[in-house]
């Protein structure tokens, strides 16, 4: 088992850019990359675990507020419980369309997905050429 300081992106740039064989070259990437994929996987999932919290929270104080409204005799309080269920969802609605970008946000993500299996393809195919070919130093391919 490797220690935890042989992840860390410095360490592994620069065991890319020192890379004189092909199987130190493509070791060092595939970690690299692989410290790519967690950051950008727990990126992914903090976007969705943010939205889905939030909707879940507004959906469970919305439906709180119009069971409460239909529980009391009072017309005040009804209509105040109604009004906080309104302001509940719009509140809701505003950080969907302009925090997470309502739909947006998921043809984003789509895209950002695509675009890496584009690019790892690209990468996968560059790192079979030889050490001279195609060295650690040299940039990802474009």
């Amino acid at each position: 088992m490797e220690s935890k300081s042989s992840f860390k992106t410095e360490n592994l740039i620069e065991d890319l850019v020192g890379a004189t064989s092909e199987s130190q070259r493509t070791l060092a990437a595939t970690k690299l990359m692989a410290v790519c994929d967690i950051r950008y996987m727990e990126f992914r999932h903090e976007i969705v675990a943010n939205r889905k919290h939030s909707r879940a929270a507004s959906n469970a104080l919305s439906l709180m507020t119009d069971v409460a409204a239909t529980l009391t005799d009072s017309a005040g309080v009804k209509n105040n419980y109604i009004a906080l269920s309104v302001l509940i969802q719009g509140g809701n609605n505003i950080y969907d369309k302009d925090y997470m970008f309502d739909r947006t946000l998921d043809a984003l993500v789509a895209q950002m997905d695509a675009n890496r299996k584009t690019k790892l393809l690209d990468i996968r195919r560059a790192m079979t050429k030889d050490i001279v070919e195609y060295p650690g130093l040299r940039r990802w391919p474009t």
